[in-house]
């Protein structure tokens, strides 16, 4: 199961909510102020090792 992280905008406060990738988003509210929770998008670290994944590579052939 993935984790999603959401953030409070008013009390500032970071949440880690679990649910299936196919489960809609249910709109998480905050447990302090009761304020909906926004969702927070991070970037996910890639590295393609190897030829061909360039399109300036040069393929052994």
């Amino acid at each position: 199961m993935p984790a999603y992280e959401y953030f409070c905008d008013k009390c500032s406060i970071n949440y880690t909510k679990v649910r299936g990738i196919k489960e809609d988003d249910p709109g998480y509210h905050c447990e302090t102020c009761n304020t909906a929770l926004s969702r927070v998008y991070s970037n996910v670290g890639v590295v393609f090792n190897g030829s061909g994944y360039y399109s300036t590579d040069n393929r052994k052939k």
